[in-house]
């Protein structure tokens, strides 16, 4: 006998697991009520549609590349309904599908055996057969929706109730018509097509639209050639033939292709213009054909797709609409007018022009290079003008220092004329000299010779003939006009030179010179004469000045020194009446006198010659009265002098 021993009221313990108990059951009471509101919006939320493509082709085919990413651009921008996608594919274009069915059967029953397909797209005429054929086993619920089977292809086919879908419009009447609008002298076609069934299928399309037109053109077919073989063949048609390609799968010893590159391949060697159906030829060989657009077919599938999915009804069958087009670059390979090319037909991969092809860049471009163009039409016009202008200054500033030196002549020659009886004074003096000391000598020479006393008188006479031939050859230097040289002077003998020469003028005015003039400055580079006549311009004025004034101080001082500036200074100091403040601003300009009779250029000529020498000219008064004329010359070289 087995006994339990507790310190625990049975009681306790019956109380405690009824309240578990409760608990237990009220937890579970609140879980089953929030599964039941969790679980009432997933109901109301509508499944996925589960969509199959079932693609026959090549899925890599540029077809089915194109339909396929223009369907898939239409179902991304639509919310509702909701898809799942699944993919199959047959390749029944270019291998036999009765090879391997069994097997493909049985692996698609083990795959969607227990997954409901809503809607199957079939791609091609292979998938539709197979649907067709296969439905109930594998999808006994879906919807059938096809794209790309020919109009033709569809008429000997039974399909079940409810299948819509995209008929491709193959117009190989229309194209034969183009090809022979292009080339209206041709007699001879060429039609090249492999032996899959897919290519069979179109072969006997074209066979029996052809049978109407073998009266007005020569008809030959070249089906299932190997590609070496083919590419031989069309190598050797004329130029005056017509090639109309259709599709080649799979040659006549089995080998698969996309037709694509069988186009490519023959287009490269044939002097015939190519023709085709299908607008992923264009580009790759043929000269063009009237085409259906798979961007087009593309939506249209997409739009049915949608309305299937929403539960919507829309007539079973469309066709896509097809239209000429031409590859330009293949138009002038082959030497055809496009010009001949119905009127709409729209032409692609053509050269256009660059205006057209990049406007914004080209007119910016443009904009830029007429900017430009102007900019250096205004630069060049510009740089004519400143030239103009420049050589205009040039011949102004030539001419004048001609007018400059004309009236700086003309007042020399003047400044003479008012010195005439001064120097016919000076000139007269030497001559009765000269005369005296002949006479003096024929004295000697008619007594006693004394050779010793007449060589001392004739060196007199030669002494005074010199005196005489210097005054006239400072007056010839002052009154002849020569053109601008500068040579090396010194200022200091220039200016004792010029008061030699205005010496008997200042004694007829009883007036005297007082001149320091420093004997260690450096000889410059001027103009001898023109520094001449303003020295003399300078102390004729002061004389004059003195003159009028009637002034006891007959005295004019006249100094040249060096500066601290490295120039040469010339000053002309008067003790005369002096020049107004009013006056004395306007003193050197042209035609501004003090003087009555004064011309009021002597002045303003000095000023020109001084400025054009790089020096300066002023007037300041003289504080012991009268006033004080002074100019400077720069010295071309380096160093300081001090006066």
């Amino acid at each position: 006998m087995i006994a339990f021993l507790s310190d625990t009221n049975p009681m306790n313990l019956a109380s405690k697991a009824s309240v578990k108990l409760a608990g237990g059951l009220a937890r579970l009471l609140v879980a089953a009520m929030a599964l039941c509101f969790m679980t009432a919006p997933l109901r109301a939320v509508k499944p996925e549609t589960r969509v199959l493509f079932l693609n026959a082709t090549d899925p890599y085919l540029p077809a089915y590349l194109a339909i396929d990413a223009a369907m898939r651009e239409i179902l991304a921008k639509n919310a509702t309904p909701r898809f799942q996608y699944f993919t199959e594919t047959l390749d029944a274009q270019r291998f036999a599908l009765r090879d391997f069915e069994p097997e493909l059967m049985a692996l698609l029953v083990k795959k969607y055996k227990a997954l409901q397909i809503d809607i199957i797209v079939a791609v091609t005429h292979p998938a539709l057969d197979f649907v067709v054929q296969h439905r109930k086993e594998l999808w006994p619920d879906a919807k059938i929706l096809f794209h790309s089977i020919p109009a033709k292809s569809l008429e000997r086919m039974t399909l079940p109730e409810g299948t819509e879908g995209v008929v491709e419009s193959q117009k190989i009447t229309e194209t034969v018509d183009l090809a022979q609008r292009m080339q209206p002298d041709a007699r001879r076609l060429l039609v090249v097509a492999g032996v899959s069934d897919y290519d069979k299928n179109i072969t006997n399309d074209t066979r029996r639209v052809l049978a109407e037109r073998r009266n007005t053109i020569e008809t030959e077919f070249l089906l299932g050639l190997p590609q070496t073989e083919l590419i031989e063949r069309i190598g050797r048609e004329p130029a005056s033939t017509i090639v109309l390609y259709l599709a080649q799968f799979r040659d006549r010893d089995g080998r698969p292709y996309t037709p694509g590159e069988v186009v490519r391949a023959i287009s490269t060697v044939s002097s015939a213009p190519i023709y085709g159906l299908f607008e992923t030829y264009l580009g790759g060989g043929i000269a063009g054909g009237v085409l259906e657009s798979y961007k087009d077919q593309g939506r249209m599938v997409a739009e049915r797709l949608i309305r299937l999915g929403s539960g919507g009804t829309i007539p079973a069958v469309s066709e896509v609409p097809a239209r000429c087009v031409a590859d330009a670059l293949a138009l002038r390979k082959w030497s055809l007018d496009e010009h001949s090319l119905p009127p709409g037909c729209e032409i692609r991969f053509a050269e256009r022009p660059l205006w057209r092809e990049y406007p914004l860049q080209v007119f910016a471009a443009l904009a830029v290079v007429v900017f430009q163009g102007a900019l250096i039409a205004w630069m060049l016009f510009e740089r004519r003008r400143r030239k103009l202008a420049a050589e205009q200054m040039g011949r102004a500033k030539v001419e004048t220092e001609q007018y400059r030196e004309n009236l700086a002549h003309l007042v020399r020659v003047h400044a003479v004329n008012d010195m005439s009886a001064a120097i016919t004074h000076e000139i007269n003096q030497p001559l009765v000299a000269i005369k005296n000391y002949a006479l003096a000598a024929r004295r000697r020479l008619a007594g006693t010779v004394d050779a010793a006393k007449v060589e001392d008188l004739l060196d007199k006479i030669g002494e005074q003939a010199s005196r005489a031939g210097d005054v006239l050859q400072s007056l010839r230097t002052m009154v002849k006009k020569h053109e601008p040289k500068n040579t090396r002077i010194e200022v200091g003998q220039l200016v004792a030179d010029t008061l030699k020469l205005v010496e008997m003028e200042s004694r007829s005015a009883n007036i005297r010179f007082e001149s320091v003039i420093s004997r260690d400055l450096p000889p410059i580079f001027v103009d001898g004469v023109q520094i001449q006549q303003v020295v003399l311009n300078l102390i004729r004025n002061a004389i004059e000045a003195i003159e009028e004034a009637g002034i006891t101080t007959n005295v004019i001082k006249v100094g040249v020194s060096g500066t601290a500036e490295n120039e040469i200074a010339v000053s002309v100091t008067d003790y005369g009446p002096g020049i107004s403040p009013d006056a004395a601003t306007h003193i050197f300009e042209p035609f501004y006198s003090t003087k009555g009779a004064g011309l009021g250029v002597g002045l303003s000529i000095s000023r020109a010659i001084i400025e054009a020498h790089g020096g300066r000219i002023s007037l300041a008064p003289n504080l012991d009265g009268g006033c004080v004329f002074q100019f400077t010359l720069p010295i071309p070289h380096k160093g300081k002098l001090t006066a």
